[in-house]
């Protein structure tokens, strides 16, 4: 969005060769069309559990849920 686009701008501005954006969903958007190099990080299942459990609202019914659809959407 418009932070992001800032956030590049003045890094251009400095001259900077590198800049690092978090973006979760990258290539669900197609974003990987607006980057030079990509780089995943993950964590594994049981930290991700506990960091998606420990959010405002998530249910242990809702986490298991969301993990269905994402895991059938892979397939």
């Amino acid at each position: 969005g418009q932070k992001q686009r800032a956030f590049l701008r003045r890094a251009a501005l400095a001259g900077e060769r590198l800049v690092v954006l978090d973006i979760p969903l990258l290539f669900e958007g197609m974003g990987e069309r607006r980057v030079d190099a990509t780089l995943v990080v993950s964590a594994p299942a049981f930290l991700q559990r506990r960091r998606v459990l420990a959010r405002p609202g998530m249910t242990a019914e809702k986490f298991e849920g969301t993990k269905l659809k994402i895991n059938g959407s892979l397939a």
